[in-house]
């Protein structure tokens, strides 16, 4: 014997608009609910104690191995990673390893409007490029110090590129 549902002429038990409703309550949760980085996992949105304006001098970032960094994206949610910093006669800058194999340092060339999130405070800045190769000895200096990284890898070691951080525009 065939059992067919019964359905009423213009009636239907199928309820699209419950789907929308229950697909947008669902990203809303995913969205409030967003996470911040966790060591090799990017987050969103970073939360902790804005802070107005930038410190003159960073040398307390040498307490911390790792910040976090958040970027715009071009779909408009906020993506933030955990990276390295050091600092050179107290100015600040961060790095990314391999960046043509990630996509934060693309987005943050094409927005350079950054938060940094250091000891749950957190910093706006700009992310600058900067091409003075007695700058660039230094820093790579600093963090080879401050990471215990081999210095003499010469060719071997791996791409980085560094930003110095600066007040946001």
């Amino acid at each position: 014997m065939n059992y067919l549902p019964i359905v009423q002429k213009g009636r239907s038990s199928h309820r699209p608009g419950l789907c929308y409703r229950a697909l947008a309550l669902t990203l809303l949760t995913c969205l409030l609910g967003a996470c911040q980085p966790s060591n090799q996992t990017p987050g969103q949105w970073l939360r902790g104690d804005e802070v107005v304006g930038l410190p003159a001098d960073w040398t307390f970032t040498d307490e911390f191995p790792e910040i976090f960094v958040e970027v715009a994206t071009p779909y408009f949610i906020p993506h933030s990673v955990t990276i390295w910093c050091a600092q050179v006669d107290g100015k600040l800058f961060i790095g990314a390893r391999e960046p043509h194999t990630k996509r934060w340092p693309g987005w943050m060339e094409d927005n350079p409007a950054i938060r940094l999130q250091i000891d749950n405070k957190i910093y706006a800045a700009r992310a600058e490029d900067f091409s003075d190769p007695d700058t660039l000895v230094a820093v790579k200096a600093a963090y080879a110090k401050k990471y215990n990284l081999d210095a003499a890898a010469g060719s071997s070691a791996p791409k980085v590129q560094y930003w110095a951080v600066a007040p946001p525009s």
